[in-house]
């Protein structure tokens, strides 16, 4: 398995979405040898702060001398970020390994539910710290705490940064009943502390605490005469929770002074009230304020350290977060407001929040962009530029600016499936898109696909020779086969392995060279493909409006003269096909050849596919607007054609 293979198999996770609970996770450990149990772990939940207080314990015991890993959630853009030691991002190699040992693991177990996205991952990065012999493990939450995948570990410390209101459709709708969640975290007579200060939320902690008699240790000083690395009045008292941590553990895991100060003074972590600042003196912040705790954490920061510069504000917000009370903060402080979509099935419409933005202040201008790289392009001049509102958004001004990697998948931190059609995101569009002037699309499955199925094809060719496979068992290997492909360049040597892996063991003697040629040619032809229902009346209607039209695909010589025979070539204003080029997506590269072939702007054009991570992930690399088709499918994604054109502008 290549990264690239591990990643859309990690993709391919989210359609099983979000799950609370233990089952799964305890089950995957269990086949992998109880990984947890050879570790030692800080546990840490709570609604804000999780993140930076992780960074200073890591910083902190890796100073002390210690081999430390970090496992931490949203990434940023790569997702190699969650999984970390001594700070150095797990290796690509590792990454196809472990997601390559854990799929065999799972499909051993096969009974059960399929595990999500974060289950895996969880015991992954268990196996991973493992391997990497660390003395330490700093392990946060994902969500909440108590039916939370992280919570089959048995910590050093239970660790409660703050309860606010955040997730209340997974954790509860008062504070007291998310403290509940994250105090389930609490092991019995393992060490708790926590820096919260809502009376109803502490008085929940102490109760859990008291149950499981666990010493609890309320951490209200401040950090005092300690440097640290992090920008911002908040993160004094995530400096504190993180001294209180390390003092306490000092029988278990002594950390002389010396270390504590350098830890601290050297602490990084990205994207929470990060300065930039530009060759020319302009000064970019990066905060990733997702809710309104974050958001008046953020303002306060804008009155306290930059209260003699009025900002000019990228905005852009989860359609699942409290969207209004964000703009109602931040707002105020603004000298221009631009608003932009998330590259994420999950973003806002950003007139949405230009109501409440205009609401919040009536002066400053307020711009509606069609994606980060305008709403950067736009604040180009503007000498203080805020870039907030999500940590995914944050990611994307990132990678715009060359301030992170290349690989971008941050489609990875979706929840998944049906959760993210829940609230406010239910009715609302999943894009407001503006300015398309071209739309491409992916072809196979996403505009045509075999008819009635792939091995109902393939059995139907085979019985011209003489040869009777059933179609159910064709369909099945073929399934299993193109899951596990590896480099597929789209060749005739590539399609071959492919027919002789989803006949294998279904016939006496392997299928002949004269069969694999019928298939070929037959695939070429009119009579194996269906067009969905939806195409033509959305080609008609998107051209009769203006718009261009591509197809951007990962097929060989033969999707030409098959687009001629179904009669769809002559819709389109581009073919771009990896075959080629030689570049595949996600390559950027073949993305770009689109766009010049339709003589557009990347940030006019929207994608289609029904690939997370070729087409959704890939052209968003590249610049283009995209969405995903998943037909069939319960998804905060198109799921017909018919929606598309009422989405443009």
């Amino acid at each position: 398995m290549t990264y690239s293979q591990a990643i859309e198999y990690l993709y391919s996770l989210r359609l099983f979405g979000m799950k609370l609970g233990l089952d799964n996770t305890l089950r995957l450990a269990a086949a992998m040898g109880h990984p947890q149990d050879r570790l030692r772990f800080i546990h840490v939940a709570g609604t804000n702060g999780k993140g930076s207080t992780c960074a200073m314990l890591e910083s902190i015991y890796r100073a002390a001398g210690l081999r430390v890993g970090l496992f931490t959630s949203p990434h940023l853009v790569s997702f190699a970020e969650r999984i970390q030691v001594d700070r150095r991002l797990i290796r690509h190699e590792d990454v196809a390994r472990l997601t390559d040992e854990t799929r065999a693991v799972i499909a051993a177990l096969a009974a059960g539910s399929p595990p999500t996205f974060f289950e895996v991952i969880t015991v992954m990065s268990l196996k991973y710290f493992g391997e990497q012999k660390c003395d330490l493990v700093i392990w946060e939450t994902g969500l909440g705490g108590r039916l939370d995948a992280t919570n089959i570990v048995t910590p050093q410390a239970s660790l409660i940064t703050n309860v606010q209101l955040d997730h209340q459709q997974w954790l509860g709708h008062t504070l007291p009943e998310i403290a509940r969640e994250k105090a389930g975290i609490i092991k019995p007579g393992v060490p708790v502390l926590t820096t919260t200060e809502d009376a109803g939320a502490l008085s929940v902690i102490v109760e859990v605490a008291q149950q499981q008699k666990a010493p609890l240790t309320v951490v209200t000083e401040s950090s005092g005469q300690y440097e640290i690395g992090l920008a911002g009045e908040h993160q004094k008292k995530n400096a504190a929770l993180a001294l209180a941590t390390v003092r306490i553990l000092q029988p278990q895991i002594n950390v002389a002074e010396a270390a504590i100060r350098e830890g601290l003074r050297t602490t990084r972590w990205d994207g929470r009230l990060q300065v930039v600042e530009q060759a020319d003196g302009r000064l970019i912040l990066l905060d990733g304020a997702h809710n309104p705790a974050g958001a008046q954490t953020l303002a306060g920061t804008l009155r306290n350290r930059f209260q003699d510069r009025r900002p000019a504000l990228i905005l852009g917000t989860m359609a699942d977060k409290d969207y209004a009370a964000i703009c109602r903060l931040l707002a105020p402080a603004a000298a221009k407001i631009f608003l932009s979509p998330i590259a994420s099935d999950r973003g806002a419409d950003p007139r949405e929040l230009a109501k409440f933005c205009r609401e919040a202040n009536a002066v400053a201008d307020v711009v509606i962009c069609p994606n980060i790289a305008q709403a950067l392009a736009r604040a180009a001049r503007e000498p203080f530029v805020v870039v907030t509102g999500s940590i995914h958004f944050v990611g994307e001004a990132m990678e715009e600016l060359g301030l992170a990697s290349s690989d971008s998948e941050r489609g990875l931190n979706e929840y998944g499936a049906a959760d993210m059609l829940r609230g406010a995101a239910a009715s609302a569009a999943p894009h407001f898109l503006s300015g398309i002037r071209a739309v491409t699309f992916d072809v196979g499955g996403t505009l045509i696909e075999p008819w009635p199925s792939v091995g109902s094809v393939y059995a139907k060719v085979a019985a011209m020779y003489g040869v009777e496979v059933a179609a159910e068992a064709l369909d099945r290997q073929f399934a299993q086969a193109w899951t596990a492909k590896r480099n597929f360049s789209y060749s005739i040597s590539d399609w071959s392995d492919l027919v002789r892996q989803t006949f294998a063991g279904l016939t006496v003697m392997p299928p002949e060279e004269s069969l694999f040629n019928a298939l070929y040619d037959h695939f070429a032809t009119a009579d194996p493909w269906r067009i969905f229902d939806d195409v033509a009346p959305c080609f008609q209607e998107l051209r009769r409006r203006g718009i261009k039209l591509g197809v951007i695909s990962n097929w060989d010589n033969r999707l030409r003269p098959l687009l001629k025979v179904l009669h769809m070539d002559g819709y389109f204003d581009a073919i771009v096909i990896s075959a080629e080029l030689g570049s595949q997506k996600p390559d950027r590269a073949i993305f770009q050849a689109a766009a010049d072939q339709l003589s557009t702007p990347p940030e006019a054009i929207l994608h289609i596919g029904d690939s997370a991570s070729e087409d959704f992930a890939g052209a968003r690399a590249a610049g283009l607007q995209s969405l995903l088709l998943t037909r069939g499918q319960a998804r905060a994604s198109l799921s017909s054609l018919k929606t598309l054109p009422a989405l443009i502008r």
